[in-house]
């Protein structure tokens, strides 16, 4: 039996010999993990300082191969503003 399988940008995979879940996993890990990133760069007491974080928009592969995903604590707070002026809760 022949299973014909095809989406808009892979290769398509015709008269696959592939299962529905093999064919499902093939897709997971043949797209790459696709994310946004946000620089952040702002001054306390004359220091600049920058910080960096990763959002996800699609885990492509990492959905399937976990320990090479973007980790929840690279996110950025989307709560600032350019030219926002922000108060300081903690120094340590």
């Amino acid at each position: 039996m022949t299973r014909c399988v095809s989406s808009g940008t892979y290769t398509p995979l015709t008269h696959s010999p592939l299962s529905v879940n093999e064919v499902f996993l093939w897709f997971q890990v043949s797209s790459d993990c696709r994310y946004l990133q946000t620089s952040v760069v702002f001054e306390v007491g004359g220091e600049v300082f920058a910080c960096t974080g990763k959002t996800v928009v699609d885990p492509g592969y990492t959905a399937v191969m976990s320990w090479q995903a973007i980790p929840p604590d690279e996110d950025l707070p989307s709560a600032c503003e350019v030219g926002q002026t922000l108060s300081i809760k903690e120094v340590r």
